[in-house]
């Protein structure tokens, strides 16, 4: 079917029939533009076409002068939905960046604010136990630091140990899970 056999009065008059036959009409051309230009993309030419179809279909302010005004039409229309399209995607790719570097900023502060706890702890501390507990919730082993400070493993499980006890007392429970978590890592 060729455009210039559609009434262009029964169009803008939304005839179904009429429509219909438009669609018919500009359907391939309309696919091969939309799929060339949606390439690389997750969306379907024939989506896009029957969306802006039914948008056109349901504006009855969208009038047209010529039937090849009408042509046209569509294929600006598929050309604005592209863009659209990819404005979205680039909103929503800013909004993920920021939202990522969000949630590092907030890692950044809830580390940083267990880093103050754990400084503030270790003044709390005797001196020999503060650098038993440091270097244990570092990573080091009980063997380890024992072999470090030149101490039996035993003294170095008990310095460990008074300042688990210690800092439970001085910082609460809650407070030291955190502070224990930190060796989990």
């Amino acid at each position: 079917m060729l455009i210039s056999d559609l009434s262009l009065e029964r169009i803008n008059a939304r005839n179904a029939d009429e429509f219909s036959r438009l669609y018919e009409a500009l359907y391939d051309d309309m696919y091969n533009f939309a799929f060339r230009v949606y390439s690389g993309t997750p969306v379907e030419a024939k989506d896009v076409i029957n969306d802006i179809f039914m948008r056109t279909w349901g504006n009855s302010k969208i009038r047209f002068q010529t039937l090849d005004s009408v042509k046209s039409y569509f294929i600006i229309s598929i050309k604005n939905a592209y863009n659209d399209y990819i404005r979205h995607n680039d909103r929503a790719e800013r909004y993920r960046k920021t939202m990522l570097s969000e949630g590092s900023f907030a890692a950044q502060v809830a580390e940083t604010e267990v880093f103050s706890l754990l400084s503030h702890a270790m003044s709390l501390l005797p001196e020999q136990c503060a650098r038993v507990f440091g270097l244990w919730v570092t990573g080091w082993s009980v063997r380890e630091i024992a072999g470090h400070l030149d101490k039996a493993e035993s003294t170095v499980y008990l310095q460990k140990q008074r300042a688990i006890d210690i800092l439970k007392d001085k910082l609460g429970d809650k407070a030291l899970l955190l502070l224990l978590s930190i060796r989990l890592h």
